[in-house]
């Protein structure tokens, strides 16, 4: 059964519910508690929107204080959430709301190309081991998968559109629509 109808007039006067789960926050919460504000009212999202944006620096940072030995679960798509916490956050609420409401479309932000952004920022600070080189790897499998998944994916420019363009195309699984933030330029429909 559908539960309660509600009327033009009623959906009219509604005002958009939005959740905000902040990975240094209390995001299981937060997220519950829309869940069950949805579920007593009857709605629905249409939209989930994430923003992924820590990666670089909270992967980055682990792997220049602790031994490349501690990242062999970086593989295939697979990580260690404890060497980032506020992604793992945020590819734990996506994973809750695509089973909680699996009609809604996902766009994702992304302020980076993490992989490559990792990859240059050990490089630059003489950390690039060769060891670590699988796990970057599964930093790159992790981040376009996630990419992948999402209907949309807005990069902050036309170089990491273009990149994450690129890559995609590499693991020839590639689904989403990549395009440049919102002051960049059209989207072309790739």
């Amino acid at each position: 059964t559908l539960g309660v109808l509600r009327s033009p007039a009623e959906c009219d006067a509604c005002t958009a519910a939005r959740l905000h789960c902040h990975g240094g926050g209390a995001s299981t919460e937060q997220y519950d508690a829309y869940v069950r504000h949805a579920r007593s009212t009857h709605s629905s999202p249409t939209l989930v929107f994430l923003g992924f944006t820590s990666l670089t620096f909270e992967i980055t940072g682990a792997m220049q204080r602790l031994p490349a030995s501690e990242f062999g679960a970086w593989r295939n798509g697979s990580y260690n959430g404890s060497h980032a916490p506020r992604a793992h956050n945020a590819l734990t609420v996506l994973a809750s709301a695509r089973r909680d409401f699996p009609r809604a479309r996902v766009v994702i932000f992304t302020d980076d190309v993490h992989f490559v952004r990792t990859r240059h920022i050990l490089q630059q600070a003489g950390g690039l081991k060769h060891a670590l080189l699988p796990a970057i790897d599964g930093l790159r499998d992790l981040e376009l998968s996630t990419y992948s998944s999402a209907d949309v994916v807005i990069a902050i420019s036309d170089d990491d559109r273009a990149a994450l363009l690129e890559a995609s195309r590499a693991r020839a699984n590639s689904s989403a629509g990549v395009m440049p933030d919102v002051g960049g330029g059209p989207f072309s429909g790739e």
